[in-house]
């Protein structure tokens, strides 16, 4: 008779691994390519808190609409007639804060700009060179995948591969604790650089929940990294503490991590 594969093998074992990393992939880049396309490079000069055009995607929305390098951007608008001024410390979130209240600010502020993203149509109040402002209403297009930035794939494929060799030694031993370890550090690895690729690919401001799930991804997988390569090191290749005295240290990481401003 034909024996069935059990669920333990390393072929099984790795099998899931790949699966994985595919939904994982399929994800990041479904998630990166959702937001609407501007077409768009923006500088933000936190100095003057003036945000600048710095590239046009050639046929994308901007370029169709007659956005040029150098225009600022003054405004996004809709439609219905509705505006929100816009400038670069809208667009800074919670970095630099040194309060929760001020953080919880930040973030409302992004979320605004976000959401007026979210018009359609979506106008665009921009000031040439020469002071004048004009109107430009972009096009709806889809965000082509060539349009994603290399720090994007960078970023997707460092984690793949990570989780995959992690995943690889794991499949081979898997009732080890030392190859637990290795493999939770690899998929910590994809959690952390995964939600750092789809924040690499914004390019004004990203839906606010989206925005959260992939910070959280980022924060968490970058945590949980920390955590198990110095449970690791407790463990392997000489077990140096024993039972609930190697959590304390990545219990530790955890909490500094999650602990409010």
């Amino acid at each position: 008779g034909v024996s069935r594969m059990r669920m333990s093998t390393p072929h099984t074992l790795l099998l899931g691994t790949v699966f994985l990393c595919i939904l994982v992939a399929i994800l990041s880049i479904t998630a990166a390519s959702a937001p609407v396309w501007l077409g768009l490079g923006f500088q933000a000069q936190s100095e003057t808190g003036l945000l600048v055009i710095k590239s046009v995607v050639p046929g994308g929305p901007g370029a169709i609409a007659g956005a040029q390098p150098g225009d600022q951007l003054v405004a996004l608008g809709s439609g219905a007639g509705r505006t929100l001024d816009v400038t670069a410390y809208d667009l800074h979130k919670d970095s630099g804060e040194t309060t929760q209240a001020g953080a919880d600010a930040s973030m409302l502020r992004y979320g605004r700009v976000a959401q007026a993203l979210k018009a359609v149509p979506l106008r665009m109040y921009l000031k040439d060179a020469q002071g004048a402002v004009r109107t430009i209403e972009l096009p709806l297009r889809r965000r082509p995948l060539a349009t994603l930035s290399a720090e994007f794939w960078a970023n997707l494929g460092f984690g793949l591969l990570a989780a995959l060799i992690c995943g690889w030694v794991w499949a081979l031993r898997p009732a080890e604790q030392a190859t637990q370890l290795f493999a939770l550090t690899g998929l910590s690895m994809l959690a952390f650089s995964s939600g750092w690729a789809v924040h690499s690919s914004v390019e004004l401001a990203l839906d606010l929940r989206l925005f959260m799930l992939a910070r959280w991804f980022n924060g968490a997988g970058a945590t949980a990294y920390g955590s198990a390569m110095i449970a690791l090191f407790l463990c392997y290749p000489k077990r140096l503490v024993r039972g609930p005295l190697m959590l304390l240290a990545p219990l530790a990481v955890a909490i500094w991590y999650f602990a409010p401003l």
